[in-house]
Order: structure tokens, then sequence, then C-alpha cells
């Protein structure tokens, strides 16, 4: 899971690298990650818990070498591309961005290019808000 995950990661620099503004790069890493996501029967195995429980856990309460990696990779690489957004603002939401993926991922709440543009609404909004 963990060596298909780094491949998963692999591609979301590439396709985070084909874009020259945060919104447009949330919007084809989380496309991607949905297309990617509906033809991985490992992954839908993992995140339905189909044929056996116990691959569950590895992104549910023992997510850390899943989540806590993708999330912390694709903000050193959006950090890398933009280096003038605020890094602890950006750890929060990429983090929050990756949670909310992985929950549509399980319980689709419509179609992917909509949740796309929702997620980089999000991302944006809050990297765009002044902090305390």
């Amino acid at each position: 899971m963990i060596r298909d995950n780094e491949r998963y990661l692999d591609g979301i620099d590439a396709v985070l690298s084909e874009h020259a503004d945060l919104y447009s790069a949330v919007v084809a890493a989380v496309t991607f990650t949905l297309e990617t996501s509906a033809d991985d029967q490992l992954k839908k195995a993992v995140l339905t818990g189909a044929g056996g429980d116990e691959m569950l856990p590895l992104l549910t309460t023992q997510a850390e070498p899943v989540l806590f990696s993708a999330s912390a990779r694709i903000a050193e690489h959006a950090l890398r591309q933009w280096p003038d957004l605020d890094r602890a603002a950006l750890t929060e939401i990429a983090d929050a961005a990756v949670r909310l993926t992985m929950s549509h991922i399980m319980l689709p709440s419509g179609p992917p290019e909509v949740f796309a543009h929702f997620v980089a609404r999000m991302v944006t909004a809050y990297m765009a808000a002044p902090r305390q």
C-alpha cells in the first residue's frame, strides 16, 4: 500500500507541476486522485473494506503512513512551486483537502469535476484569508 501511495504521489507531483496557478493545480490534483482511485481495485478495497476489514484502518484509524505522507508531500511540492505561500496555512489546508478528497472517494457527493472545483475554491480562499 505504501509503494502504491508513492506511485500515486509521483503522479500528483507531475500534475501539480503542469499548472502555473494554485487553483488549477488543485483542480487537476483532486481530479487525478478521483480518477485514479475510481479504477484502482487496491484503493477501493482499502477504502470500502471489500475483501476484508483488515485493510480499512490503513486509510482511517491507522492512516499515518498514507494520509500524512500525502499531505506533507503535496504541501512541500506546492511550497517549492509557489514559495510565497504561507507554510503553516498550506500545511493545514493540504491536510484538510486530502482528508476531504478521501471522504469523497468513500462516499461521493457529486461529479468529480464539481467536487474538484469545490476543493480548489476552499484551498485558495483559505490561503487568501488573513492570518491571526
